[in-house]
């Protein structure tokens, strides 16, 4: 149940942060009055580059390992939300979070179902399950945050529950490890 929790925690987290950088910027853009407009710019530049990730690295995994490419892509998101803090540099930012975050979610949705094998079907649902709920409950959460503290908070906040991914990652083997044959 552990390693099952965890991947719990990962689904919901990252889907959660996910979504929050995708429903927030527009937000973002008009509340440092710099526009809605160029907020809706950056939410689509976000999903564009997302989108052109997911085909420009889906073999990245292979070559990287499903813990090392969940890590990889949460942290590159991490570090391309520092650029938000530059207002020059936000829709960069942005774009540039999009493509690194491309590839987190489709290793998460390979690596749980291979870590358990036995449970295949059931990890694939509890997994969809927990991104549902992290994609509902993380924005909700991060928006309460963002109306009481001040817009500038969104990128600390989405920073922080993006490099908690990463951390979390370290707590489960990843698919190398769990590929070495037992010896006994």
């Amino acid at each position: 149940w552990k390693s099952i929790s965890l991947f719990i925690a990962l689904f919901a987290i990252y889907v959660g942060v996910e979504t929050a950088v995708g429903a927030w910027a527009t937000t973002f853009f008009a509340e440092l009055g710099q526009g809605a407009i160029l907020g809706s710019i950056a939410t689509s530049v976000f999903f564009l580059t997302f989108s052109f990730g997911r085909m420009l690295f889906a073999s990245v995994t292979d070559r990287l390992g499903f813990g090392r490419a969940v890590r990889i892509g949460t942290l590159a998101g991490a570090a391309a939300l520092l650029l938000t803090f530059i207002p020059q540099l936000a829709i960069v930012g942005f774009a540039l979070t999009g493509i690194a975050f491309s590839i987190v979610f489709p290793t998460l949705l390979a690596w749980a179902p291979r870590r358990h094998p036995e449970m295949r079907a059931q990890m694939m649902s509890i997994s969809l399950a927990a991104s549902g709920i992290g994609g509902i409950v993380l924005p909700f959460v991060i928006g309460i945050s963002v109306g009481a503290l001040g817009a500038w908070t969104l990128t600390p906040l989405l920073i922080g529950t993006t490099v908690l991914v990463a951390v979390l990652t370290l707590f489960e083997r990843d698919q190398a490890a769990s590929l070495q044959p037992e010896t006994r």
